[in-house]
């Protein structure tokens, strides 16, 4: 195998899908914009981008940036009135009955298109990037509703109120995904192909057949897990040698959220649904007036504004703020919230293999005692294998790091010779790493979400914290969001039973 010098940390594998092959950057709410972008997204153009539309971001105007005089005349006509550009910026135009939702990920999103179902008309997304250029982007592509008992309190109820929660998010998710036009259903590449959870050691193979008894004592459909013997688990992946046992999930699939984005995205835009990117949220302050509180003032600065004017900076007034950030945002949360939350980072490669290698079902494992877990896919479209995990390798397990634009070496190297192993592969090349990199995940302090209306702060909302689990989470606790802004009854009660955002609170 190459050097890791060799492999440097790219984007996600699944950028090379997206249009420009980067997470999609909406400046502006210009129609013509939007439909450019949309339109891009499922058309693999050669020419340069460099004659590409492009959109004043302090003003909707969209003009063809290669266009040197008029750019030029544009950017001194916005830099002599600045005040009346910025004016024309839509999202400085903000009422008090606005919706901020921070975080252009599968929470901001879902969140955003259920208040739009609800009937919510002042809805505006930012991202400090690009939208889905966070976890929900970055992760390795899997759907995977699990059944886990490891809650102090109660076990049994956890891991039934647990399941319902996924099992829901998986069917809503689908149900979604199966609506859209054949041609963005086809671009996000859904699979249902079920999934392993094996074991390495012999030891454990006992306790994974009691799991599954007590798990169907509980009345959970038992079409969903079933235990598995070594060879019955092995003849999905011949080449995984060192398996002792493990459970299959039925219900597990793989899929691209990114392109699941972009979906969403083109839906809100059509409904007038302000999404900008490149917005970072810097803090947030309470209002009071004479009659109390009376909403959050949002200082917010905007990256990248013009060639000659790099940022804008600017404070508003909202009602209801989204966090729906993950591990990107957490220095924004309240500070007791904060002090209860960590950021993590994961890491996770794209090889592509000889065509001998098949994998018929996503495999989960750990690869030793200190390791976290670590996850295996081999794609159905490109039958490129993602490869995620080995976080135990990282300096200090990579916890309090919040940095995605780089990988460890040593992680990487560890990635690369386990999927030699696994898989009977006897080296890797360098060139047969189609990508390597990186995402931030979060978790609170019982490893559980948050999700609900932050006491002490009303008016603000949060959904975070899905510690690797977001693709069977992140759909619902949005939704169940936008419910409680909305005053409706929740779809899926469970979450304010199991994620309830204040369980914390008691202390502070």
């Amino acid at each position: 195998m190459g050097t890791v010098d060799e492999i440097p940390t790219t984007s996600p594998y699944w950028h090379q899908l997206l249009p420009n092959q980067k997470p999609i950057d909406i400046n502006s709410q210009n129609s013509t914009f939007r439909e450019y972008i949309y339109a891009r997204s499922f058309t693999n153009q050669a020419e340069s981008t460099q004659s590409e539309p492009r959109c004043c971001c302090l003003c909707s105007t969209t003009f063809c940036w290669q266009e040197t005089g008029k750019k030029t005349k544009h950017i001194n006509q916005c830099n002599k009135d600045r005040k009346k550009c910025l004016a024309k910026h839509c999202w400085l135009e903000v009422k008090p009955s606005m919706v901020l939702i921070i975080g252009g990920g599968m929470t901001g999103l879902s969140c955003a298109l259920r208040l739009s179902d609800l009937g919510c008309k002042n809805i505006v997304l930012v991202d400090e990037r690009g939208i889905g250029d966070g976890a929900s982007g970055r992760n390795g592509g899997h759907q995977w509703p699990e059944l886990r008992k490891d809650c102090s309190k109660d076990p049994d109820e956890f891991c039934r109120l647990c399941g319902e929660i996924e099992m829901k998010d998986t069917e809503r998710l689908r149900n979604l995904i199966n609506g859209l036009p054949a041609e963005e259903k086809e671009s996000i590449e859904l699979h249902v192909t079920g999934g392993l959870n094996v074991t390495l050691d012999e030891k454990e193979v006992p306790f994974l057949k009691e799991f599954v008894r007590e798990v169907q004592a509980l009345g959970i459909d038992s079409n969903r897990i079933s235990f598995l013997q070594a060879d019955q688990a092995r003849s999905y992946c011949k080449d995984f040698s060192s398996i002792k046992g493990g459970l299959e999930l039925s219900e597990s699939a793989q899929f691209v959220p990114a392109m699941l984005l972009v979906a969403l995205t083109r839906i809100l835009t059509s409904r007038g649904v302000k999404i900008f990117t490149r917005v970072k949220v810097e803090s947030i302050n309470r209002l009071q007036s004479s009659e109390g509180h009376n909403g959050w003032i949002v200082s917010a600065s905007h990256d990248g504004a013009l060639e000659h004017d790099k940022s804008a900076n600017t404070s508003f007034t909202v009602s209801k703020i989204v966090h729906a950030t993950n591990g990107y945002g957490l220095h924004i949360l309240p500070t007791w919230l904060r002090s209860r939350m960590s950021a993590y980072r994961g890491q996770v490669v794209a090889v592509k293999v000889p065509e001998k290698i098949c994998l018929s079902k996503s495999i989960i494992f750990k690869a030793n005692s200190m390791s976290h877990e670590e996850y295996l896919i081999q794609r159905m479209n490109d039958r490129v294998v993602i490869f995620g995990g080995y976080r135990h390798k990282a300096e200090g397990d990579a916890i309090n790091v919040a940095n995605d634009d780089e990988t460890e070496e040593t992680v990487t190297l560890a990635l690369l010779r386990q999927l030699e192993s696994v898989l009977g592969i006897d080296q890797i090349e360098a060139k047969d790493v189609l990508a390597n990199w990186s995402g931030i995940m979060c978790t609170s302090e019982d490893g559980e979400p948050i999700v609900g209306e932050i006491r002490e702060s009303r008016g603000q909302f949060v959904a975070l914290g899905y510690n690797g689990n977001g693709m069977v989470r992140a759909h619902s606790c949005g939704i169940h969001i936008a419910e409680i802004i909305m005053n409706v009854d929740p779809s899926c009660p469970e979450i304010q039973q199991v994620f309830d955002a204040n369980r914390f609170w008691e202390g502070c």
